[in-house]
C-alpha cells in the first residue's frame, strides 16, 4: 500500500502553479488584450480593495476608486517600465486616485 489506511480518503493535492509574470501581463494589457486585463483584475482586485479601504476609511468610495485605478492601468499600461515592480506601480496609482476622491 501507499501508506494509507484501508478506507481512508486521500488528501487533495495542492495544485502547483507557476508564478505569474506580471511584467508580461502588463505588456499584454498595453497591447489591449482584454484577457490579460481580466487576469490582472482578478489578481489585484482583492489587494487593491483592502489597500484603498485603508487609505479612504470610507467603504462606499472603495469600488469607485478601485475602478478609477483599473481604468488608469488599462490606459497607461504602455507607460509601465518592465524593470519596475508591477505592484509598486499599481499601488502608487491607487494611492493617487484615493487622494483625489
Amino acid at each position: 500500500m501507499d501508506g494509507m489506511r484501508p478506507g481512508s480518503t486521500p488528501l487533495p493535492r495542492v495544485r502547483e502553479t507557476a508564478p505569474i509574470d506580471e511584467a508580461a501581463l502588463m505588456a499584454a494589457i498595453a497591447d489591449r488584450r482584454m484577457d490579460a486585463f481580466e487576469d490582472f483584475y482578478r489578481l489585484y482586485h482583492p489587494r487593491l480593495a483592502r489597500f484603498i479601504g485603508g487609505v479612504l476609511r470610507r467603504a462606499e468610495a472603495v469600488e469607485e476608486v478601485l475602478d478609477d485605478t483599473m481604468m488608469v492601468v488599462w490606459r497607461r499600461a504602455g507607460d509601465f517600465h518592465p524593470g519596475a515592480r508591477v505592484s509598486s506601480w499599481v499601488f502608487a496609482i491607487a494611492y493617487r486616485q484615493a487622494l483625489r476622491s
